[in-house]
């Protein structure tokens, strides 16, 4: 994913060959991982998500995260969720802003990844 963000800077706006995304399985690369790459390079992308039945998109604005659209529900709580998924396949496509100002996170991703986690974490202690 760098070496393709490396060249779409020097060549223009597309992927390499012409394409507008990038895809794969989050079973070789994390979504970790390419949430950090996008957030190191200050990139604007969506990030979109099929499991299952499932689909999910995490919207990044100059590397920060925008808003997470789970099943066709905003809700940036539920980002967490995304992180336990291991057999989705993904794709990265140019930033489409798609996310209703009320949603809006407008977060870096770690952290969105750290309060998350710290919900997480105390609605369990409550439960």
């Amino acid at each position: 994913i760098e070496r393709c963000l490396e060249r779409q800077t020097h060549r223009g706006d597309t992927i390499p060959g012409g394409r507008r995304e990038i895809s794969g399985q989050l079973g070789h690369l994390s979504l970790i991982d390419i949430i950090q790459i996008l957030e190191l390079n200050k990139r604007s992308a969506t990030v979109t998500l099929a499991q299952d039945s499932d689909t999910a998109k995490v919207y990044l604005r100059e590397g920060r995260v925008e808003g997470i659209n789970i099943n066709g529900d905003f809700d940036a709580r539920r980002f967490y969720q995304l992180l336990l998924w291991e057999n989705a396949s993904f794709s990265v496509s140019e930033y489409v802003d798609e996310v209703p100002p009320e949603n809006r996170v407008a977060r870096p991703a770690r952290e969105l990844i750290l309060e998350i986690a710290r919900l997480e974490d105390e609605s369990r202690k409550q439960g």
